[in-house]
């Protein structure tokens, strides 16, 4: 059975940067950060990562981490509602 883990709108810095921001919450859904793993979409299959980012944002109250994965050949434009499903350990965006 397939199972939506991440469905959201494409921010104006992903879509520059080609990464998808991973909410804390959801990283419990993913491979541990810095493992690598496949996710496909429509043009292929590709290796990836969760990307961990420490950082002292100027509004948050102590230094945290902000995590995030890059898909090279997954193009996205900012307000592109993108997901992630994971069925049986795969992973797919679309």
């Amino acid at each position: 059975m397939m199972s939506t883990i991440i469905m959201k709108r494409v921010s104006q810095k992903e879509a520059e940067n080609g990464l998808v921001f991973i909410h804390p919450l959801k990283l419990k859904d993913f491979p541990k950060a810095g493992e690598e793993f496949a996710i496909k979409f429509s043009k292929g299959e590709e290796k990836t990562r969760i990307q961990e980012v420490r950082c002292n944002c100027t509004d948050a109250p102590k230094e945290h981490a902000h995590h995030y994965l890059t898909i090279k050949g997954f193009k996205m434009n900012k307000g592109d509602v993108v997901q992630i499903k994971k069925t049986e350990g795969k992973y797919l965006i679309e």
